[in-house]
């Protein structure tokens, strides 16, 4: 008999032992988190010189040139490009001759001339990101216009400004 309870211990034993581990192995799920925040950014890339070449008093008419803007924002990430009004805060080019005269000059969002492109608020050009990806990057177009009555009474000489050129993010 002491057989039999022996055996009969160890197979209860094994069977509490089996029950108990069985137990332990019952799934329980609970829900994790994970998020994240992509910020809309934007970036200016490569800015082309506005260069007027050269301007011949009495032959040349206005001047003209155009330049481009690189840009790249975030997917669907509106912003809005600037250019503020240069070095002497009045769109005019400083001459390097004997008597540092300035030339007026003024920037453009269109080819006809109509739309100043200023540093204020809703002076700008309105964009549209599409990625941040390099093979996303967006131009944009400015035209510099130099009226030959500005011109046309100057020394011969470089004349020269720069201006700051921004992305901002609109609401």
């Amino acid at each position: 008999m002491n057989k039999m309870n022996r055996s009969s211990r160890a197979l209860m034993l094994g069977l509490a032992a089996g029950i108990a581990l069985s137990s332990l192995s019952t799934a329980q799920a609970d829900p994790m988190n994970v998020t994240a925040t992509v910020q809309g950014t934007c970036l200016l890339g490569t800015l082309s010189d506005v260069d007027f070449l050269t301007l011949i008093p009495g032959t040349s008419g206005d001047g003209a040139a155009t330049s481009t803007i690189e840009w790249r924002c975030t997917n669907d990430t509106t912003a809005e490009i600037l250019i503020d009004d240069g070095q002497r805060n009045d769109r005019t080019m400083l001459g390097d001759g004997p008597l540092a005269e300035t030339m007026a000059y003024d920037l453009f969002t269109d080819n006809f001339y109509a739309d100043r492109w200023g540093g204020a608020a809703t002076e700008g050009v309105g964009v549209t990101g599409t990625g941040m990806a390099i093979g996303n990057i967006d131009t944009v177009t400015v035209y510099g216009q130099v009226l030959e009555a500005d011109y046309i009474d100057l020394e011969p000489a470089t004349y020269t400004d720069i201006v700051d050129v921004t992305i901002n993010l609109t609401p």
